[in-house]
């Protein structure tokens, strides 16, 4: 079936010069001078820079006026993206997380094909409630939670891969709020003293979602 794309007629004086992903460069730890009649103690000054979490990067694909169309992102976002082709996709990378919203919104907006990892902020909590039997009803727990202001998008029992028989654990998603996050502090539902702890995360690729819109 044959596919049309609004950035195949349009052109542009001059092709950009950005899409070369730059080199990264080293952040050294700043250390503190130390005179040799001072205290040793001085050496606790020692300052070192933070590395913060990098924003994910966002891969579009099927692109085939790459070179417009990543002129048109950097005028969106200000310059606050740099990017690389891959084959007929392009990888675009954030420089901060509103360049990252920016971006997202565009592809919405144009219903692209992408694939990108969501923000830390953005994740949702995710915990297992054990010490309740297999048997209860995951709506109960819902209302049970919502009387403690605590709002949970989804509650399901867990199923054990080996017996495909369900477990006294359940998997509450909720969205990560501060309300949201005492539900660490509850140590009993249902008359049933139980443990909430952050689900376990699976040996495999990071969580990710794609966008076909």
């Amino acid at each position: 079936m044959e596919t049309s794309n609004q950035f195949n007629n349009l052109t542009i004086e001059e092709p950009p010069d950005f899409l070369v992903e730059p080199e990264n460069t080293p952040i050294a730890a700043a250390r503190a001078t130390v005179r040799p009649n001072m205290a040793s103690t001085t050496t606790t000054n020692r300052q070192a820079t933070r590395k913060e979490r990098p924003v994910p990067p966002i891969t579009i694909d099927h692109i085939p006026r790459k070179d417009l169309l990543i002129k048109q992102l950097r005028d969106l976002t200000s310059g606050r993206i740099t990017a690389r082709v891959q084959g007929t996709s392009i990888k675009v990378f954030p420089q901060t997380t509103q360049a990252y919203e920016q971006v997202r919104d565009f592809i919405d907006n144009f219903k692209l094909q992408s694939f990108t990892y969501q923000l830390p902020e953005h994740k949702e909590l995710r915990v297992v409630i054990r010490g309740l039997p297999e048997t209860t009803p995951p709506g109960d727990i819902i209302q049970e939670l919502k009387i403690r202001n605590i709002i949970a998008n989804s509650c399901q029992v867990m199923i054990n891969r080996r017996t495909r028989l369900p477990m006294p654990i359940l998997l509450i998603t909720l969205e990560k709020t501060e309300e949201n996050k005492t539900i660490y502090n509850i140590g009993e539902l249902g008359y049933f003293k139980i443990r909430i702890e952050s689900q376990r995360k699976r040996v495999g690729p990071a969580q990710c979602f794609r966008c076909f819109s």
